[in-house]
């Protein structure tokens, strides 16, 4: 069984917010994976894995990221992690931002990608 959370289970169960025994059982052999904003690295593989998957899902052809999508997405916090990646895929502001290098001020979501 894998499970994920964002919470400290060791203390929740200190704190009696969550079953020992049951930590005690999915806790055997536990894998860190810090958020995406502390893993900046790995967005440009993450970018393409989720563009090559949306351009399936979706019937699109695009075909790259270009550089400066590219440094929106690396400089985004991401407080979604992987999943709103994933999500955010599928809005019209994303397709424009990936297959043209000019901001997308025009739709709803895309004044969050701020350049620090």
């Amino acid at each position: 069984m894998i499970s994920v959370t964002n919470l400290d289970l060791e203390q929740e169960v200190q704190q009696k917010r969550f079953r020992e025994d049951l930590y005690s059982r999915i806790s055997v052999f536990p894998v860190h994976v810090p958020p995406l904003r502390e893993r900046r690295e790995d967005i440009p593989l993450l970018g393409s894995r989720v563009l090559h998957y949306s351009n399936t899902k979706l019937g699109k052809q695009v075909q790259g990221i270009s550089s400066r999508a590219l440094e929106w997405l690396v400089h985004y916090q991401w407080p979604g992690n992987v999943r709103e990646l994933e999500n955010e895929s599928s809005a019209p502001w994303f397709w424009c931002l990936m297959a043209v290098a000019s901001r997308p001020t025009t739709f709803p979501n895309a004044s969050r990608l701020k350049m620090p």
